[in-house]
């Protein structure tokens, strides 16, 4: 590129060499360059490979920028607080899916799924366990949803507080356990034979019935052989020696009827 010195100092304007072009009008300025890309108001570039321009439409009235499914190029979608995901679900069973990559950073506890099976589907996630070179995600669809053996289509997900669409029964923000609680000491209780360290963090929020509801907050939580979870409660809740029925967690700040201590 040549610097057209024409101008004065506060008005440079950049050319480059067009080789067919005259002698005279082999010189253009970066704004016709961009002309051959952008021919709209409103459109944008972006680059579909090193030194590759491409054009982007604009987008309607209300749509956001956002990326296209395989993460390639930007696209506009609704601003409906979902996200689309570029990978594929794969069914494994009733409450749980897989993803052939590690996406156990994205599908957090908590975090809200749309997909379709013949009709659109609401889940939220329990657990995203990542072993190469599978995710395997654990999902709770309230006692309203689950997965059929059949292909995943249309797969997002939302961290948001309010994706358009998301059911009012998923929405209070709390995930139901299919795993047994069993009671251990008054602060602690116990899951059998498996490790659900990545699912009761400390701070994960509980709900659970031994005759009347009662709060928790995770104090701890360890794996050896049965998962071990220490729970605390500063409004006087207690464990105690009986059977822990109807167990609930949730990583929302401010799950339904919480009673507001951390």
């Amino acid at each position: 590129m040549t610097q057209d010195t024409t101008p004065g100092a506060d008005s440079l304007v950049y050319t480059a060499d067009d080789p067919g072009g005259t002698p005279v009008d082999r010189k253009v300025t970066i704004g016709h360059l961009v002309g051959y890309v952008v021919t709209a108001a409103g459109d944008m570039i972006y680059a579909t490979a090193a030194r590759t321009l491409a054009r982007l439409a604009a987008g309607a009235y209300g749509q956001i920028l956002g990326m296209n499914s395989g993460a390639t190029a930007p696209a506009w979608q609704a601003d409906d607080g979902w996200t689309p995901t570029g990978n594929t679900w794969t069914y494994t069973a009733a409450t749980t899916f897989t993803v052939a990559t590690d996406v156990s950073a994205v599908l957090v506890p908590g975090t809200k799924l749309k997909l379709t099976q013949t009709s659109v589907k609401y889940f939220r996630v329990e657990s995203a366990v990542y072993s190469a070179p599978n995710t395997t995600v654990t999902v709770s669809g309230g006692g309203i949803y689950t997965l059929a053996n059949a292909a995943i289509t249309s797969p997002n997900y939302s961290h948001a507080a309010f994706p358009q669409g998301f059911i009012n029964a998923l929405q209070d923000g709390w995930i139901p356990s299919s795993e047994t609680w069993t009671y251990a000491t008054p602060d602690t209780f116990t899951l059998a034979a498996a490790d659900y360290t990545s699912v009761f963090t400390v701070g994960t929020k509980l709900k659970l019935t031994q005759t009347t509801v009662k709060y928790f907050v995770v104090a701890d939580v360890s794996f050896s052989t049965d998962t071990t979870v220490t729970v605390f409660s500063p409004s006087g809740y207690a464990l105690a020696n009986a059977a822990i029925t109807a167990p609930y967690f949730s990583h929302e700040q401010a799950p339904s009827a919480w009673p507001g201590f951390e």
